[in-house]
């Protein structure tokens, strides 16, 4: 018997055509007849009802004689497929029999599956013949519900991308890497979001020499997944650029905003190059390393050197002088997880949110907190594959694959002049003024002396020579000693922040009065303070030393009271939602610190809404919300028009209410109306909460007649989302955006968007629930269905096929 395939009957992978009589395609011209044969198709040897045939031949229009003229139908299709196919009456409705292979769409899978299995020559040729049975770009065009492609034929669009993605693997494998650029450069012109297919592209354009397309690439895609949905490349996609460029991609402009690290001082950095190149190489290589050092030699300073080369934001939590088991809350912080409860309960949250993402965490000066570091990180490494950590220490943390990296004082011992050496050259900086050729020995000398950490050697070049009649043992307890008593007492108040603060935070919480900015002048000079960005930032050694002194003194707990009252005052200051939540990031660690938490744990609009002016949990505005977000559209329906009865309601809160009732209206026409009136409201509020809210209503309404609409509104509204700290409406919205995308059949777009759905649920912790109905509809699209998802489940499965969020 002949193992060749049999000819091809029905072709579906395009304009429906049947091989047959010569008059198949003019019987075809008839608009039912082709909607009834590619329904038969799609399903060859199953029963299909009669309603569902009706319905795609006529629509939902009446017509007269329904089974006659279904059986006239079904009369000529028999004609047209005879003798190889029939279409048999069965199990209430109608079946085409036919050998499956007979059916176009078959063949391509069963060619695809086959390719699995080969090597790469044969692979090319199967997938060769598998790309070939299209002839045209859309499976099934004869059965488009509502205007879109029907869901098998979005599946089959995506298969076939699979195939080309899988044909190029081959031919870089066969050496045709010419052919697999072109290739993949064709789908990438019609489908930029496949970021699997550019991945391949850019490895292929350098393989074929033509790795001056690769930037050009690269920007095309960036530039139409941030136009199109708001995000940022792959981590796959920006490796690729790197390891073909050896230059950076830049920066993401669409992640989630964090906390980012502190920037470094704008002192120069002597004699550290190559510390810093060595630990941003590390970062790429180990999972752990350790900066270690004493105190005052540069540890954070050279962290901060190194973090500010890379183009990711990490995850930057300050650990110096914290308790113990406030090491997980603060990394949580770190992070953006709302996590509270015992330190145990938030080291899970931690680990679990970090178990399948990618994530560089920075742990700065852990020596106070070894055992706590130390248990954290073991639950890591053993959970989150993805995650590396940059650490610093006085000693290292003793942890197994820790790599050490020594931080040693300068050198003050050149073969020449030590005014030459790195101490000398630091001294000279610091001091700002060319040394008399009577005071160079006497600097010399002084170099000589002492050991030259850093820090040391600027308090030094701060110092009048004539105070130093003979090298001193301690160089800060002599400049703390210079110091007048106030300027003490003013130094010793700054230890308790955790972050850099302006000059009207240290007024406050030092309580120093008008001569507040003459001292920090006064520490400034003595290189006991340094000033970044117009806020006052304390070494870490100096840090030290002084909340040392302050726990010797009896002003300590009234200056700890000014302190967590300014934090009080800080977060429930009024502001717009985008101040606020920069003010959150930036003073997350004096916040952590004071007790309170950074971002409240209830499902409010906004991750900053608890602290806005007229925002308590359990009034209208918070319940309406918590309604909506527990899916309960009528009670918040219910709870919005209390809301609007409420007299002096801020024009924000009625923003919000209106988008609720546009959420909740039962006509497109009035929940249209909805949404203009709460965007005007948003507007004349100047909120962007609101406004990002109102967004979200929009597309939501939008999304049920007009998907490509919806997408561009829900865009624009995540956006607004990230600028006012509003996670929960990036959450909702995103899971709209991403069914709009999914009804387009723009299958990765939708699985990039759900992948930071995913990443706002599992940091928040609270509502709203996951999108698994929506995760699991793109997986299936992806060919990757999943009867038992999870979120865990959800996000392995679209890392495999969309790539690694950017973070």
């Amino acid at each position: 018997m002949s193992s060749r395939p049999r000819r091809l009957l029905v072709r579906v992978l395009g304009p429906l055509a049947v091989t047959g009589p010569a008059d198949a395609a003019g019987a075809l011209r008839h608009a039912p007849l082709r909607a009834v044969l590619a329904t038969l198709a799609l399903t060859p040897n199953d029963p299909v009802p009669l309603e569902r045939l009706a319905t795609v031949a006529w629509g939902a229009r009446p017509v007269t004689g329904l089974d006659d003229a279904l059986g006239t139908l079904v009369s000529r299709l028999r004609t047209l497929l005879a003798p190889v196919a029939d279409v048999r009456w069965s199990g209430g409705g109608y079946t085409l029999c036919v050998e499956p292979g007979r059916i176009d769409a078959v063949r391509f899978e069963r060619l695809v599956e086959a390719a699995t299995r080969a090597t790469p020559r044969q692979a090319a040729r199967l997938l060769g013949r598998a790309l070939e049975l299209w002839r045209g770009p859309v499976a099934y065009p004869d059965l488009r519900p509502g205007g879109l492609d029907h869901p098998e034929a979005v599946r089959l669009a995506e298969l076939r991308h699979r195939a080309i993605d899988r044909l190029a693997r081959c031919e870089l494998a066969l050496g045709r890497a010419g052919a697999a650029a072109d290739r993949l450069l064709e789908v990438i012109q019609v489908r930029p979001a496949r970021e699997s297919s550019a991945v391949l592209a850019v490895h292929a354009l350098h393989h074929a020499g033509r790795a001056g397309e690769v930037p050009g690439l690269y920007r095309f895609v960036c530039d139409r997944l941030a136009a199109e949905i708001g995000a940022d490349p792959s981590v796959e996609l920006r490796e690729a650029y790197r390891a073909v460029t050896g230059c950076s991609p830049g920066p993401c402009g669409h992640a989630w905003p964090v906390r980012p690290p502190r920037r470094p001082p704008p002192t120069s950095y002597v004699d550290r190059t190559s510390e810093v190149a060595r630990l941003r190489a590390l970062s790429a290589t180990q999972r752990l390393v350790t900066v270690t050092g004493p105190g005052g030699v540069g540890k954070t300073r050279l962290l901060l050197a190194a973090l500010s080369t890379l183009d990711t934001t990490p995850a930057y939590a300050e650990l110096a002088l914290l308790p113990g088991d406030a090491v997980p809350a603060a990394v949580a912080v770190a992070l953006g997880i709302e996590a509270t409860g015992k330190p145990d309960d938030v080291a899970a949250a931690v680990a679990g949110y970090l178990a399948d993402r990618r994530r560089l965490l920075v742990l700065d000066g852990c020596e106070d907190v070894l055992e706590a570091v130390r248990a954290l990180l073991k639950r890591l490494f053993t959970r989150c594959p993805g995650v590396t950590v940059l650490a610093t220490s006085r000693v290292p943390l003793g942890l197994g694959g820790e790599y050490r990296l020594p931080l040693a004082p300068l050198s003050a011992e050149p073969a020449g002049d030590p005014l030459d050496s790195p101490a000398g050259v630091l001294f000279l900086d610091r001091a700002g003024r060319a040394v008399p050729p009577d005071e160079a020995e006497r600097v010399r000398g002084l170099l000589a002396s002492v050991v030259c950490l850093p820090l040391t050697v600027e308090l030094l070049a701060a110092r009048d020579l004539a105070e130093l009649p003979e090298p001193p043992r301690d160089v800060l307890d002599l400049a703390y000693g210079r110091l007048s008593a106030d300027d003490r007492r003013l130094l010793e108040a700054l230890s308790v922040f955790h972050a850099d603060a302006d000059g009207t935070a240290v007024e406050e919480v030092a309580d120093a009065g008008p001569g507040t900015s003459g001292g920090l002048a006064r520490l400034r000079a003595a290189a006991l303070v340094t000033m970044v960005d117009g806020r006052y930032r304390m070494p870490g050694f100096v840090r030290r030393f002084a909340a040392h002194r302050l726990a010797e003194s009896p002003r300590e707990r009234k200056v700890r009271d000014r302190h967590t009252r300014w934090v009080q005052e800080l977060v429930a200051e009024p502001a717009d939602e985008t101040t606020v939540a920069e003010r959150l990031r930036r003073h997350a660690a004096d916040i952590t610190a004071a007790g309170l938490p950074c971002a409240p744990p209830s499902p409010h609009l906004s991750a900053v809404d608890c602290f806005l002016p007229g925002s308590r949990p359990g009034d209208r505005h918070t319940r309406a919300l918590d309604h909506h977000f527990a899916g309960e559209d009528g009670l918040a329906a219910i709870a919005c028009r209390e809301l609007l009865a409420t007299p002096g309601l801020s024009p924000a809160r009625q923003a919000d209410a209106h988008s609720l009732l546009a959420l909740s209206a039962p006509g497109h026409d009035g929940a249209l109306h909805a949404v203009a009136r709460a965007r005007a409201l948003a507007e004349a509020a100047g909120s962007l909460a609101a406004r990002a809210f109102a967004g979200y209503a929009e597309g939501r309404v939008r999304a049920a007649t007009d998907p490509a609409g919806a997408i561009a509104v829900l865009t624009r509204a995540r956006a607004d989302a990230r600028g006012a700290g509003a996670a929960r409406v990036d959450a909702a919205a995103g899971t709209t955006q991403a069914e709009a995308l999914l009804r387009l059949g723009r299958v990765p777009e939708a699985g990039k968007v759900l992948l930071a759905v995913f990443d706002h649920v599992a940091r928040l912790r609270v509502r709203p629930q996951p999108p698994l109905d929506v995760a699991a509809r793109a997986l299936a699209a992806f060919g990757d269905p999943a009867a038992d998802l999870s979120v865990a489940g959800a996000t392995a499965a679209l890392h495999r096929h969309v790539g690694t969020l950017a973070c």
